[in-house]
């Protein structure tokens, strides 16, 4: 990808339900290599934006591109090519239960990229080495904690050749273990891979310890946004709110 471009870039976003306006305006860009984290309340728009960033919501106004390019109408043939680049990890990842570690991550390959069952082995292999999963790689997914789960959701999203990562709320449920895990995870994978990846949450714990940069979202729009270190700083009387979790104030 060309240095000058970006994985995702979010300009005047709108988007409503009826009379409901969830999102308006909101201006967002990842940067390549990058970790960003919206963050926010509930009920904020944090998951419209996601859906309509991966092509299942059609924005009303504003545009969306990744990787340089506008993202197509959903039908349209072009869109798959496009969003196999951008991949979605979701809450509760979907493995095949009775299957490996490895037979997971090695079947994402085949089945996504058309790869040898040799090839497919070997980009399994490196990918559980690099997220340090190797001490797993025979283990069944129905014997796995959820923080290792959600580890594995990633080399597989890795396995099918996506450069970029939507993360919806991926420590959500977890306790500090296993969240430290997912945190370990989301950090190799973008450290090794030189991928970028999109973080929707509201754990302001994991933030501070993984995100590059961080933007908190509320009531449609970008409220605040910097990295960790400035976002500490910050007297926004919304985000003071947020992070400090009064019961009182604008929010």
């Amino acid at each position: 990808m060309n240095a000058n471009v970006h994985p995702i870039e979010v300009l005047g976003l709108h988007k409503a339900f009826g009379d409901h306006r969830v999102l308006q305006g909101v201006d967002l860009t990842l940067h390549r290599q990058e970790i960003l984290y919206v963050v926010g309340p509930s009920g904020t728009g944090k998951s419209v934006l996601s859906q309509c960033i991966l092509g299942f919501l059609e924005p009303d106004a504003g545009t969306l591109r990744l990787g340089g390019r506008e993202i197509p109408p959903y039908a349209d043939e072009r869109w798959l090519a496009l969003r196999r680049q951008t991949a979605l990890v979701v809450q509760t990842p979907a493995l095949l239960q009775e299957r490996t570690v490895h037979e997971n991550v090695a079947l994402a390959a085949r089945h996504a990229l058309g790869a040898s069952t040799r090839i497919a082995d070997r980009r399994a292999s490196e990918l559980i080495e690099q997220l340090h999963l190797k001490h797993l790689t025979n283990q069944r997914a129905g014997e796995l904690g959820p923080g290792i789960a959600k580890a594995v959701a990633l080399a597989r999203a890795l396995a099918v050749g996506a450069t970029t990562l939507v993360l919806d709320e991926p420590t959500t449920g977890l306790d500090p273990i296993q969240a430290l895990v997912v945190d370990e995870a989301i950090t190799d994978a973008v450290r090794s891979e030189g991928i970028s990846a999109l973080v929707i949450s509201h754990d302001l714990e994991s933030m501070k310890k993984v995100a590059d940069r961080a933007i908190l979202l509320y009531a449609g729009r970008v409220q605040v946004q910097g990295t960790p270190a400035e976002l500490l700083a910050e007297t926004d009387e919304v985000w003071q709110q947020f992070q400090s979790g009064r019961a009182e104030g604008p929010i």
